[in-house]
């Protein structure tokens, strides 16, 4: 999750506290699930940036083999 610094979020820092409770270790999303919730939420306002994105899933080497790449384009 991130956010550009030339408009950041909300004045009071806390619009999206909750997203930021279920980041991990490494500040990502622990499911496509919970990005897509974010990035939903995120685009719902109209102060955002509007264009194409995409989810991108990170996989430690080792769990490589047993998955298939998935991209919503």
């Amino acid at each position: 999750m991130c956010f550009p610094k030339w408009h950041g979020t909300d004045n009071e820092g806390t619009l999206f506290a909750v997203y930021y409770e279920h980041l991990n270790e490494h500040a990502l999303f622990n499911s496509r699930e919970e990005a897509q919730e974010f990035l939903d939420f995120y685009r719902s306002f109209d102060w955002t940036e509007t264009g194409d994105y995409v989810i991108a899933e990170i996989c430690l080497p080792e769990e490589l083999p047993n998955k298939t790449l998935q991209t919503d384009r």
